[in-house]
Parts: structure tokens; C-alpha cells; sequence
């Protein structure tokens, strides 16, 4: 049962980053454009975008945990504080990625480094999820 409940909140997670990260984010470049400049509102409607993200993979999983196990665990508080850890860990992933590339004038057309930035930020919000999922599943099984 954990196993198939991490892969739907994985195949969730995965669905929601390309969406907000590829799609969403590329219509309005006044997002991509500032998120390397602190407390723009474009780094933070864009990590917002991936916490309403977050929040839709995982109420679903809140509700059904609450129903079986809510006597032992509040996982509605437990939804806040990973949805309070997914805008943070976004939010200053991309700023310190556009700032190092903006320091260093690494750019997307002139520099391979400006793409070894992209992979390594990608790889941040895979690992984010991971760790999500893990608390998540993990406190399914035990309670």
C-alpha cells in the first residue's frame, strides 16, 4: 500500500512541477524575468503557484488520512507545514539560482553553465518532493 501511495503522490507532484514550472510559468514572464530579485512578486507568485500545486496533490491524501487515522494525527496541520516547506524550499532554490547566474553572467544562450544551474535547481525540487512524500507515507504506516 505505501508504495503505490507514494507513486500517485510522485506521479502528482510530477504532474503539478511540469504544469507550474513549464506552462504556467511561461505565460507570464514577469515571473521568470524577477525571480532572481528578493521579494518581487514574481518569485513569489511563482512559488505560489507550485504551494497551490502542492495543495492540490495533497488534500486529497489529508482528507482520506483524516478519515481513517484523525483521532491520532491532524494531518490538515501537517498539510500547512508542507505546504509552508514547499514555498520556502522553492522560493530560495530559484532566487539563489538566478542570482548565481546573474553573478557569474551565465545566460541560457551564451553559457552551459547557465543550464547546469537549471538541472541542479530541478534536481532540489525533485528531491523536495521526495522528502514530502517520504514524511507523508511514512506517517501513514505508522499511525
Amino acid at each position: 500500500m505505501a508504495w503505490e501511495l507514494a507513486m500517485f503522490m510522485m506521479f502528482g507532484f510530477l504532474l503539478k512541477h511540469t504544469l507550474m514550472d513549464f506552462f504556467v510559468q511561461n505565460r507570464f514572464p514577469w515571473m521568470w524575468m524577477n525571480k532572481g530579485r528578493f521579494c518581487h512578486p514574481g518569485g513569489i507568485v511563482h512559488a505560489l503557484t507550485h504551494t497551490a500545486g502542492t495543495l492540490a496533490v495533497l488534500w486529497p491524501f489529508a482528507q482520506i488520512f483524516n478519515y481513517y487515522n484523525g483521532d491520532l494525527f491532524n494531518w490538515e496541520r501537517f498539510l500547512y507545514l508542507t505546504l509552508a516547506f514547499e514555498f520556502v524550499i522553492h522560493y530560495f532554490t530559484d532566487l539563489f539560482k538566478m542570482k548565481i547566474c546573474a553573478w557569474r553572467g551565465w545566460e541560457c544562450n551564451t553559457s552551459s553553465r547557465f543550464w547546469d544551474m537549471v538541472g541542479l535547481d530541478q534536481l532540489i525540487h525533485l528531491l523536495t518532493y521526495w522528502v514530502i512524500i517520504y514524511a507523508w507515507v511514512g506517517m501513514s504506516v505508522y499511525l
